[in-house]
């Protein structure tokens, strides 16, 4: 287990995690990204799911700390087992940061913008971020505000790696972290979702995330329209399907379980049949689904890589 590198004495500090597997030229951008911010993390930690000694290289390259996972532990895993090691060395009042290593920072100043924030609000609040969304606990599905609700501090339920979330280590001691059987998918919408079952608010400013739709073009956009991408790999939608309706049956309502089971898997298998011009496409989206209602979680199908193959339609846990 890696330790944290030596930082200052100011407090409170910004410990940010990026998860990677097999991309180091988009691992080395976003790693030059952050420390290009305005306002830097004091400690930076690379979790690698490949275990790849050139990763590792590139990570103290940046004076990043590495953690090699000793399997594919899936960004859900990478995630938690890093929380793990760091809670017991931070601050009550530290802050930690979630980067997706194919995705920089949009501007120089976006750590500072959000902790700027972050050092702002009340004690209740355990995160903030760049955009969010909103769960339905009714039909157990996840919902993108439009533009004309984004005022002040928007309340939302999710914050997607991708939005660069930065969680209070005290509100993560007390609900603990992500949850690693989860895997890929979701795992920033229930942990969102455990934070509030512990009385914490998840919150995003609004200019923010105006800017953030704005830069990449997304402002005006209706809920289909913004819906973002479908995935045609089979184990992308495996997981998809599986923990969303899990997630519905553990944090929805009576019929939470049924609607996300007919919108998120019903529906993705017959358009996986639909674009794949064959039945046995809808087995990933039929068998989350099975796994989903039998509460069996973990890493049931294993990823080669992260693959990249998209087809226009749906978007996961970050949405904007």
């Amino acid at each position: 287990m890696s330790t944290l590198p030596t930082v200052g004495t100011a407090a409170p500090r910004v410990h940010a995690i990026v998860v990677t597997f097999r991309r180091n030229a988009a691992l080395a951008e976003t790693l030059a990204a952050i420390g290009g911010q305005t306002r830097p993390p004091d400690t930076l930690t690379v979790a690698d799911n490949a275990a790849d000694p050139a990763t590792a290289s590139l990570a103290r390259r940046f004076g990043a700390a590495y953690q090699a996972m000793s399997e594919n532990l899936g960004p859900a895993g990478a995630l938690a087992h890093v929380m793990t090691s760091l809670l017991p060395q931070v601050d009550e009042d530290d802050w930690l940061l979630i980067v997706d290593d194919d995705n920089p920072p949009q501007t120089s100043t976006t750590v500072e913008d959000i902790l700027e924030t972050a050092l702002s609000v009340d004690p209740t609040v355990a995160a903030v971020g760049c955009a969010g969304g909103w769960f339905s606990r009714r039909s157990g599905l996840l919902r993108r505000p439009p533009d004309d609700a984004l005022v002040g501090l928007v309340d939302v339920d999710a914050i997607g790696g991708g939005q660069f979330p930065i969680y209070r280590a005290s509100a993560v001691r007390r609900s603990g972290p992500v949850r690693a059987d989860l895997f890929f998918g979701f795992e920033e919408l229930e942990f969102g979702l455990r934070l509030q079952n512990h009385g914490y608010r998840l919150v995003v400013p609004a200019d923010v995330w105006l800017q953030s739709r704005h830069v990449l073009g997304r402002t005006g956009m209706n809920a289909r329209q913004a819906a973002g991408v479908r995935t045609t790999s089979a184990w992308r939608r495996y997981y998809s399907v599986r923990n969303l309706i899990w997630i519905s049956r553990t944090h929805g309502g009576p019929i939470a379980p049924l609607v996300a089971t007919i919108r998120s898997g019903l529906f993705s298998a017959a358009a996986d049949v639909w674009r794949g011009r064959s039945v046995r496409a809808a087995y990933p989206a039929v068998r989350g689904m099975m796994d989903a209602w039998r509460g069996r979680l973990g890493a049931v199908v294993v990823p080669e890589g992260y693959g990249e193959n998209v087809l226009p339609e749906v978007g996961t846990a970050g949405v904007d």
